[in-house]
């Protein structure tokens, strides 16, 4: 059996275009959102889970989904290690759902991420005492 420290980190991501209240295919945009995850995934060797969920909100609501990605023993990390794949990930489904901002929620902090912002995240997470990452240590995936 194959044990390692706990860790997750899920991203809340809408479906609607950046407050576009017309039509939207939900279907299609979570296939767009399956995509992104299944090519990302492929390419760094990662699993995740994909969870529909519902957004309501002052004077609105719409479909959304959850990305979860923990520290999974076939594929062990750092937290500092889930959190960057995490932040890759949201920042693909951020540009592809025209997406205002994503949030990405640990056990200990919940980060947003919008357009134009850089997440930093601290090193102090890194709970390895021998493998210290260093910032941008794992790379963006284009995709």
């Amino acid at each position: 059996m194959k044990t390692v420290n706990t860790f997750k980190a899920d991203i809340y991501v809408g479906l609607r275009p950046a407050y576009n209240p017309g039509a939207v295919c939900w279907g299609t945009r979570r296939s767009i959102a399956t995509r992104i995850c299944q090519k990302y995934c492929d390419k760094v060797g990662l699993g995740l889970t994909i969870t529909d969920t519902e957004f309501i909100y002052t004077e609105g609501n719409e479909h959304g989904l959850i990305v979860g990605l923990i520290n999974y023993p076939r594929f062990p990390s750092i937290p500092y290690e889930v959190i960057e794949h995490a932040e890759n990930i949201a920042r693909k489904l951020l540009k592809e759902l025209e997406q205002e901002r994503v949030s990405i929620v640990t056990s200990d902090k919940t980060y947003m991420i919008e357009k134009d912002t850089e997440l930093v995240v601290s090193l102090e997470l890194c709970t390895d005492p021998v493998k210290k990452p260093t910032v941008g240590e794992i790379p963006r995936i284009d995709m």
